[in-house]
């Protein structure tokens, strides 16, 4: 009777000795799955909330700009482009007021006319010095032939030689005179550039006044199509910011395209 009993303890003890190594399998299946779960959330959250930025204290943003400049200054008037707009070569970007421009050629055009008007004004100069000159000169021809016709009637002892003063200070006068023609008349040539068949646009005051008139009128034009005013693309560009900013110079506002 006790080994059928033994058995049946022995049978009934099989069982309970097999479990504790299925739950160990479990936990540690549970484990395998958990741990790397948890870890890839970890890294997840740590990357979407602070993985993806850079924090720093020296950092700095910078945007590619162009800067536009016209040939002259002056104050904008109008801008005929949007912002991030792509330009064309030959589209008008700014215009740029004219108007100082204008009075500018309008005043070296004056100062042209006047500078051709002295020219003038030298040459009728110039030709009253040549009479003047011419007039001397005949003056003291008379002059010396009175002369010799006194001193000779003096030396015949038809003539008092006191009689030989008041036609020697009127012979010294004609020279002094003659002198003085010469020297008019030197000064009127040298106004002349020293030539006085020079023509008018060839004297030096008047090519100053030229180049003036046309320093001028260039910057009325460069660039502004026939004194518009505007300023245009050289070449083809890509979408740019366009800012325009005011600032003061010489005590007068103006704008300023960069």
């Amino acid at each position: 009777m006790n080994a059928p009993l033994k058995k049946d303890i022995e049978a009934t003890a099989e069982p309970v000795d097999a479990a504790p190594p299925a739950k160990k399998r479990g936990r540690r299946t549970a484990l395998m799955i958990v741990v790397p779960l948890v870890l890839a959330g970890g890294g997840a959250y740590v990357w979407l909330t602070g993985g993806r930025y850079i924090d720093t204290d020296n950092a700095y943003v910078q945007q590619v700009k162009v800067s536009l400049s016209a040939d002259v200054g002056g104050r904008v008037i109008e801008v005929d482009v949007r912002e991030n707009q792509k330009v064309a070569a030959g589209d008008v970007l700014f215009q740029i007021d004219p108007e100082p421009y204008r009075i500018a050629l309008e005043q070296a055009e004056a100062g042209l006319a006047a500078a051709r008007a002295n020219v003038e004004q030298l040459r009728v100069a110039y030709g009253t010095a040549q009479a003047k000159l011419d007039s001397a000169r005949l003056a003291l021809d008379l002059r010396q032939r009175e002369f010799d016709r006194r001193k000779s009637s003096v030396d015949q002892g038809i003539s008092a030689t006191a009689s030989l003063d008041d036609v020697a200070l009127a012979l010294q006068t004609a020279k002094s005179t003659l002198s003085l023609a010469n020297q008019e008349l030197a000064a009127a040539t040298a106004a002349l550039a020293g030539n006085p068949d020079i023509k008018t646009d060839d004297h030096p005051t008047v090519r100053t006044a030229i180049a003036q008139r046309d320093n001028a009128q260039r910057n009325l034009e460069k660039d502004y199509g026939q004194g518009t005013g505007r300023r245009h693309s050289q070449p083809d560009g890509q979408p740019q910011r366009r800012s325009v900013h005011r600032y003061r110079q010489h005590n007068c506002q103006s704008n300023q395209i960069h």
